[in-house]
């Protein structure tokens, strides 16, 4: 900024006489001196004037006139120039004369950077000097033309700068700074994986009348735990564990100006941490030299929970009485290597007749995918597409030619009723139970051979009863020397739910009531219930279930899985259609007497 040097007024408001160095342009430093030495009589300075015009003529010391253009834009000049002997204050440019600027000769000591050449007036500029601010027409400044030159045209303000040596004049346009800055940033997105890379955007708005002067920005990140709230920018920048992210320094100009700031991998923090970020300027205007913040932009570490489908395919809309979507999210991480996307998928195909979201066919996102389109990943993906090859745009799914799905239910006649709960390793074999109500199924002990070596078998036949499974359920790891060793569960119901404590369920869950509905974490029925809310500390551990599972509605409620690195893509639930489920099915059906294929 400019500050005025109000000191030196007395110097030069009234002519004096001062003994000059002998030398081309000296003179002899006595009044009426020669056109070459005024500076020793009167004073040559900078001096400021308004203008609306971008021609501004002031007169030469040896007649003539020296144009000042360019500045009508600005409002106003400095011009090296002679103050009037009789009227030094005035602001009149009739009053004033131009001054040549630059070496008068050969000698080291004639530099522009001097005011009165070889006089005692000369002033070299220091560091230390500002250009001045607050000016009003007439006003002096007594900077040196080196540093006063430099430093507007580092203001970007020099529109009309200009030397002109045969004219005896120096001058450049300046617009008294007014200016006031407010740093905004948002990152793109609210919540995000540990890995993934988000967009943080920032600007500074000027909301005053000039350009700013030169102004330092800064953005810095914050990681926050999940126990404390959300700090306010001012806390962000003064926190010592804050890291900077971006800052450079610059003009801004009236309105909004981006800021470049690159996108942000979230760190490997704990799930519910926030990485939140700040932008600081200085100055905050020209009359507050301090820094301002914006407000802060945090973003949530939470997780995107992933399925896989083992040993068979995923099959949606069956029933044919609605359309059957799958709808799943993935993460696009940054990795070692290339980044790479990671989500659900099924080891083998994927069919829907209603539409398909984000899960990959033909184990597309195992490992994780380096190519981020989804046709890369949907190879085994069924897709009413027509002729069309797939693209970003094409449908996936919308697959109408699904057969009806069996009535399993059918294959299991009722042999006993039952309510309440039961212990599938008690009891005993071979008997299909029907029941209405809640049936809280437990299994006290593996599930394994009977004591005629046979497997033990268990099936619960009860399709408007709501089941919940509140231990797991595991076949024996015995070695089995045949099919008849086989152990098996089935659970047919309206309802089942399994306990948030159940990691491993070995039986087929049928879900084919009025409601037909499999939640894979009991007690949550609805994520967003702020009485009983999921979040990352509910639900966290791995779900398996080994054995077909059919449903008009999986509630995939599991929270494990989808850490950092190569842990990114864990899942939280996975289905796993054994071997073992077809070689039972096939000798069940065959001790009835038939063998049904189709």
């Amino acid at each position: 900024m400019f500050v005025l040097a109000v000191s030196v007024f007395a110097t030069i408001v009234t002519p004096r006489v001062v003994q000059a160095e002998a030398g081309s342009g000296g003179g002899g430093g006595q009044p009426g001196c020669s056109d070459e030495s005024y500076s020793t009589c009167f004073g040559a300075v900078w001096r400021y004037y308004t203008t609306n015009s971008n021609a501004v003529n002031i007169p030469n010391v040896n007649g003539g006139f020296t144009t000042v253009r360019g500045c009508s834009a600005a409002g106003g000049f400095f011009a090296y120039v002679l103050v009037n002997e009789n009227n030094p204050n005035s602001g009149s440019l009739s009053q004033v004369r131009s001054w040549k600027i630059g070496p008068s000769d050969e000698s080291p000591y004639a530099k522009s950077e001097f005011f009165g050449g070889y006089t005692a007036y000369r002033i070299p500029s220091t560091p230390s000097d500002q250009l001045p601010t607050n000016v009003t027409p007439g006003a002096y400044s007594w900077y040196a033309v080196k540093k006063a030159f430099a430093e507007t045209k580092a203001l970007g303000q020099n529109s009309g700068f200009e030397w002109n040596g045969e004219s005896k004049l120096g001058w450049f346009c300046y617009q008294k700074l007014d200016f006031e800055l407010n740093p905004v940033i948002n990152a793109g997105s609210t919540v995000g994986e540990a890995g993934v890379s988000v967009p943080v955007s920032a600007s500074v708005t000027n909301s005053g009348a000039t350009a700013s002067s030169n102004a330092t920005w800064q953005a810095r990140s914050l990681v926050v735990t999940p126990q404390q709230s959300n700090p306010t920018g001012v806390q962000i920048f003064s926190n010592g564990n804050a890291q900077t992210i971006a800052a450079s320094a610059r003009a801004f100009p009236r309105n909004t100006t981006a800021v470049p700031i690159s996108n942000q991998t979230l760190p490997d923090t704990p799930v519910g941490s926030r990485v939140c970020f700040v932008l600081s300027v200085q100055p905050q205007s020209d009359s507050n030299a301090g820094w301002v913040h914006s407000s802060s932009s945090c973003v949530v570490i939470a997780k995107t929970p992933k399925m896989y489908v083992l040993g068979g395919d995923v099959i949606a809309g069956r029933d044919q009485s609605t359309q059957g979507s799958v709808t799943t999210s993935s993460s696009r991480k940054v990795f070692s290597g290339p980044d790479r996307t990671f989500g659900s998928w099924s080891e083998y195909g994927v069919v829907a007749s209603g539409e398909i979201f984000g899960m990959a066919s033909g184990a597309g996102y195992s490992g994780g995918s380096v190519n981020g389109d989804f046709c890369s990943v949907s190879f085994l993906t069924i897709s009413n597409a027509g002729s069309d090859s797939c693209t970003t745009t094409s449908p996936k799914g919308g697959y109408e030619s699904l057969s009806p799905l069996a009535n399993i239910g059918s294959r299991f006649p009722v042999d006993d009723t039952m309510s309440g709960a039961i212990d599938l390793s008690d009891g005993p074999s071979g008997v299909v139970y029907g029941g209405t109500g809640e049936i809280q199924v437990t299994a006290s002990q593996s599930i394994g051979l009977n004591s005629d070596g046979t497997g033990r078998w268990v099936v619960i036949n009860a399709p408007q009863a709501t089941v919940r499974i509140s231990s797991n359920i595991e076949y024996t790891e015995t070695q089995l020397n045949g099919t008849r060793n086989i152990p098996q569960v089935v659970i047919i119901a309206n309802r089942i739910a399994i306990d948030e404590a159940v990691t491993q369920v070995d039986a087929w869950l049928i879900a084919r009531g009025a409601d037909g509905v499999i939640n894979t974490c009991r007690p949550i029925t609805n994520p967003a219930n702020a009485s009983n809310p999921l979040d990352a500390n509910r639900c966290n551990q791995t779900l398996t279930v080994n054995g077909p599972v059919v449903a008009h509605e999986i509630l995939l409620y599991r929270t494990a899985g989808s850490g950092f690195g190569a842990a990114s893509g864990d899942p939280a639930e996975v289905f796993n259609l054994r071997p073992d489920a077809y070689l039972w099915a096939t000798r069940y059906q065959s001790s009835a007497g038939r063998v049904q294929t189709v």
